[in-house]
């Protein structure tokens, strides 16, 4: 795994008096050699920022940052998300940072184990002191767990409870990647877990490794929860003084930093136990990363398990009507269906929400095969870095993790899967239900409309017999016939003007029948034209 160069976040301040030490850092590239103030990010001015691969030509007496690098080192890190100019921004904006620090810290050491809430900055400071002061060559264990809040002002909408001058001193002192920094206020990177390997003469000089975890907290359609923000992750392990780094940033709604207290200081768990566990932590610097994605695991249980109820719900809701109408609906196919169309538009709106659900939770669990391979080969590169090192219970107990997490994400997915493939089936039970009321229904109205239709034709008949009576009898009781005194029946005058009135309109009634498609082509082509002129005359006319 070629390594890469660790970006510099601030350039030290002319007031240093210190000479600039040079640190040689071997790239998958070229060999260059950098010079690095010893000052602490934390007490300087943020003034430039630069990223590996840019020259920087320092004033007089200030020592220049960065040498020059490959010109393919360069091109991709100008690739990467935190170019020099996003890091700026991150850190101009004071919304992102908390005025006071308020975090939790994790340490082990020989001197003891310690995991104490709302650190400041100076207890914070006193603790990484106390770290790195340690005179043994134990591994050594240190944790910030850093809470996201909502603020509106906030580049991407999350504060982080940690101070700007604190961020920067972790950042500088224990040498953490900058590619993190927009990870801590919570820009979601779900799909960039990277490892990072820093070499000095042939030697590991120091490991990182970060990772974001998908969220499993949305168990619906779309999330209904305001603010929420990933659960970041970033490793940083000194070989040299057997150190393991973690920042973990979390939002406090969440239950991440709760639930890795509780695997850390179990109630139940007793003396010898706890000793083993915070011996892992400490030997192994994969441990903790091992220990959240096994929480993780745990929120896709739950993810799974609510996918699963509701599932079965809409299907126990299938298989019940399905037996209630089985026997009705032979008997009153049309008053059947239109009563239990609601029950069954439910039904079918649910199952897709199901689907929609099930379709979140594969891509998640997609999201976290790659996370856990990714981890796992990782971890496989420290060990051979590590050597004999790596043989001991605390190494293999992590791996045994690493592979357990992963192997049960798969059957995550295949459960996902095989719901999703369930769901599919009930949908088409659902429409076949639905296609046969329909055509019972189809048939219900047939039969009525032949009913209807043999009533009409009786009622056809009986108007064609009594139709003839009914002309003569018309003709004969108006007044075109008149009676002569003598008795003989004698036509007036009207009577004529009425036989080439009734001739004629029964002649114009048949034409236009005749013509009707004809007239309804002339009539649009009128309409249009009309519409035409009034639109000319509205434009036309002033204002």
């Amino acid at each position: 795994m070629a390594s890469s160069h660790n970006p510099t976040l601030a350039r030290p301040s002319s007031q240093s008096s210190e000479r600039p030490t040079l640190r040689k850092h071997s790239t998958g590239f070229s060999s260059t050699t950098t010079a690095v103030s010893p000052t602490s990010l934390s007490s300087v001015e943020l003034k430039e920022l630069h990223l590996p691969g840019q020259s920087s030509q320092a004033p007089a007496g200030k020592a220049a940052l960065v040498g020059r690098d490959d010109l393919h080192s360069i091109g991709a890190l100008r690739l990467l998300p935190t170019s020099s100019l996003i890091t700026k921004e991150i850190l101009e904006n004071d919304a992102n940072f908390a005025p006071e620090s308020r975090i939790d810290v994790v340490r082990v050491c020989c001197q003891g184990w310690s995991w104490v809430e709302d650190q400041n900055d100076d207890q914070i400071e006193a603790a990484v002191q106390t770290i790195l002061r340690c005179p043994c060559g134990k591994p050594k264990f240190l944790a910030f767990m850093i809470f996201l809040e909502h603020h509106d002002k906030a580049m991407y909408g999350n504060q982080a409870s940690v101070s700007h001058k604190t961020a920067l001193s972790m950042f500088d002192k224990f040498g953490i990647h900058s590619m993190f920094l927009p990870r801590i206020l919570g820009f979601p990177d779900y799909w960039s877990a990277f490892p990072s390997e820093q070499s000095d003469g042939g030697v590991c000089a120091s490991y990182e490794f970060y990772c974001q975890h998908p969220r499993w907290a949305q168990t619906s359609r779309y999330d209904k929860t305001k603010h929420r923000s990933p659960c970041s992750v970033h490793l940083h392990y000194n070989p040299s003084r057997k150190l393991t780094t973690y920042l973990v940033s979390s939002s406090r709604s969440e239950d991440w930093v709760a639930s890795i207290k509780q695997t850390l200081i179990q109630p139940r768990m007793t003396s010898i136990e706890h000793a083993s566990i915070l011996r892992e932590v400490t030997e192994s610097p994969f441990a903790l990363h091992a220990i959240i994605s096994g929480l993780a695991f745990s929120q896709s249980q739950e993810f799974v398990r609510s996918v699963r109820e509701k599932l079965m719900l809409q299907i126990r809701k299938v298989n019940d009507y399905s037996e209630l109408t089985k026997d009705v609906m032979d008997t009153t196919p049309l008053e059947n269906t239109m009563r239990n169309r609601a029950m069954l538009e439910n039904i079918t709106k649910e199952l897709h929400l199901v689907s929609q659900t099930a379709d979140t939770g594969i891509a998640n669990a997609d999201m976290s095969l790659k996370l856990c391979q990714k981890m796992l080969n990782a971890y496989m590169r420290l060990s051979d870095i590590q050597g004999k090192a790596s043989k001991t219970h605390a190494f293999r107990s992590t791996e045994d993790a690493l592979r357990y997490t992963l192997e049960s994400m798969k059957c995550q997915k295949d459960w996902l899967i095989s719901y999703k493939a369930r769901k599919d089936t009930a949908m088409n039970f659902v429409f076949n239900m639905v296609t046969q009321q329909d055509s019972a229904a189809n048939v219900d109205i047939a039969f009525k409309m032949a009913k209807d239709s043999s009533s009409m034709n009786a009622i056809t008949i009986l108007t064609m017999i009594f139709l003839p009576g009914t002309f003569v009898g018309g003709i004969f009781s108006s007044e075109v016939f008149d009676i002569s005194t003598d008795g003989r029946p004698s036509v007036n005058a009207l009577f004529w003007p009425l036989l080439g009135l009734c001739l004629t309109l029964n002649v114009i009634t048949i034409m236009l029948w005749y013509n009707r498609v004809a007239l309804a082509k002339l009539s649009g082509r009128i309409s249009m034209l009309l519409g035409r002129k009034k639109d000319r005359a509205k434009n036309e006319s002033p204002v």
